[in-house]
């Protein structure tokens, strides 16, 4: 890749080996994002905390926090110390 300045580090978290990559709750970030609703992978994607606040606020509660315990346990999101995972975004 043109402007690789880590040389041999991974550049996706495909490449990292799944037991290497699992976040704080023991989930895998690529297993959880592709389970993610399109509309949230598509916010996450372009780093729009409002768009994905707007989507997971339209969630039934249990579903959007599913969503987001999923993607704390994941390292895909961190909350704010003392944050309840499935309320980060409410």
């Amino acid at each position: 890749a043109t402007g690789d300045a880590g040389g041999d580090e991974p550049t996706s978290l495909e490449e990292i080996p799944r037991e290497d990559r699992l976040g704080p709750g023991g989930l895998d970030p690529v297993e959880v994002y592709d389970a993610l609703p399109q509309p949230m992978r598509d916010a996450f994607d372009a780093g729009d905390v409002g768009a994905l606040k707007k989507y997971v606020n339209a969630l039934p509660l249990e579903e959007a926090r599913a969503h987001m315990k999923a993607m704390v346990d994941s390292g895909l999101w961190v909350p704010t110390p003392g944050e309840d995972p499935g309320e980060a975004l409410r």
